[in-house]
């Protein structure tokens, strides 16, 4: 049987892995089989664009397919993952969660998908549920990267802060309580690394070198 260059490509991206904008006209199954719900039933805690860090006692979603995060990322039956496209319907019923986390995920999105992403965030969490995350802020990234007023410092600083991670959105504090408040969370509640008046959502950052540059939040249903 002949094996097409696409299918060869495809092979090799999967391998290697790549950024979550990249993932384009890809194609995931809405439906959660029995199996995948008897894994989820009792669990209230769901975590996004999950990458290497995958949480015990969590659901982990990332758009990775299931062999690709077993050779990647060391994936095995302990812990529960699923593949999703974020920036279409997540794959749970409303009101599933208390709780869910995305470490260094949105400022992958456009605009227009991470408010998609947001308001599946919201139907998906119980009443009083919370999304805490934490990202590069817009604050921090000219802070860091457009500081000096000098063309050739902005080139640099548009690749080093957008085009070398592949980012495309910062949020600011304020745009990003405007979109929360506009789609129907009830609070929003700006934090420190690591902090949380939730146990749950403690303690869940991993990069704290990006301290001065991150913006955490929590958004309460």
């Amino acid at each position: 049987m002949s094996i097409s260059i696409k299918q060869v490509l495809r092979s090799a991206i999967n391998l290697i892995g790549y950024d979550i904008q990249r993932a384009k006209n890809n194609k995931f199954s809405l439906r959660i089989n029995q199996d995948q719900y008897r894994k989820t039933e009792t669990l209230t805690r769901v975590q996004y664009a999950c990458g290497p860090k995958l949480l015990k006692d969590w659901v982990n979603v990332d758009f990775y397919s299931p062999g690709v995060m077993k050779k990647r990322f060391g994936l095995t039956p302990e812990f529960v993952y699923y593949q999703a496209d974020l920036r279409q319907r997540q794959p749970f019923p409303d009101n599933s969660f208390t709780h869910a986390f995305a470490e260094d995920f949105i400022e992958h999105l456009s605009q227009g998908d991470s408010i998609i992403f947001l308001s599946e965030c919201l139907r998906i969490l119980k009443k009083g549920g919370v999304l805490r995350l934490s990202f590069p802020g817009l604050e921090g990234v000219l802070k860091r990267h457009f500081s000096r007023a000098v063309y050739s410092e902005h080139l640099k600083g548009r690749h080093d802060a957008y085009e070398h991670y592949e980012h495309v959105h910062f949020y600011s504090r304020e745009e990003l309580e405007v979109v929360a408040r506009h789609l129907g969370f009830s609070r929003i509640q700006f934090l420190a690394f690591g902090s949380s008046d939730y146990e749950a959502l403690r303690g869940l950052e991993t990069r704290e070198q990006q301290q001065d540059l991150n913006i955490y939040v929590e958004l309460t249903k």
